[in-house]
């Protein structure tokens, strides 16, 4: 009976430190995480573009962010939703090959996605980690033809989520360094581990001895 009940503690403890399971489409990936940190910062703002008919406009992104082409992306879906055709190219490009009437230059602050902190809601019970998502930008609407600055702006916003420790490798592309930060292991997690490591190993050996003892 004995035997019985350290195989049950054993195979509880085993379960309890095993990482969640969960499958790739449980939670946005990193990369979505902070394309929704982007929509959220252009949703706070309402710049108010002028319809003019047939007109081109300009969307001139700050060149050197690696995250430059999801805050093209998502903008970009925004003007021509206004009826806008869109031209596109990074800062510092040639410009003599390109001329609209109006130009949206945007400057990117800060755009990333960081592991804010990460915890274990009972003492055996899975890693779980919370993320942040986070976009800030400088925005100026330029009247070319008069030579005007229509609008200039900042915005910023932050996305957080919760999921287990075990789906960040999961949920993480490595090309994407803005939005694949390192998950640091606490000095609490590798004491807990090796507790759980010596417990285990612990309860094996009663195991043998008793068996011996047994027989």
């Amino acid at each position: 009976m004995a035997r019985l009940f350290s195989v049950g503690s054993l195979l509880i403890v085993l379960a309890a430190a095993a990482p969640a399971a969960c499958s790739d489409d449980a939670y946005p990936t990193n990369v979505k995480l902070v394309e929704a940190a982007v929509e959220a910062a252009f949703d706070s703002v309402n710049i108010a573009v002028p319809p003019v008919p047939e007109s081109d406009i300009e969307i001139v992104i700050e060149a050197g962010h690696p995250g430059d082409w999801l805050v093209e992306d998502v903008l970009s879906k925004r003007v021509i939703s206004r009826g806008w055709d869109v031209r596109v190219r990074s800062a510092g490009a040639d410009s003599v090959a390109v001329r609209t009437p109006f130009a949206l230059k945007v400057r990117i602050i800060h755009l990333d996605l960081v592991y804010a902190r990460q915890w274990r809601r009972y003492i055996i019970a899975s890693k779980v980690v919370e993320r942040a998502a986070r976009a800030s930008f400088h925005i100026d609407l330029v009247d070319r033809d008069r030579g005007v600055l229509l609008e200039s702006t900042s915005t910023s916003a932050e996305v957080r989520d919760v999921v287990p420790a075990g789906a960040i490798e999961l949920l993480t592309d490595p090309k994407y360094s803005f939005a694949a930060p390192e998950l640091e292991k606490a000095n609490t997690d590798k004491y807990l581990e090796g507790g759980l490591v010596l417990a285990i190993i612990g309860v094996l050996i009663y195991l043998f001895y008793s068996n011996k003892t047994a027989s």
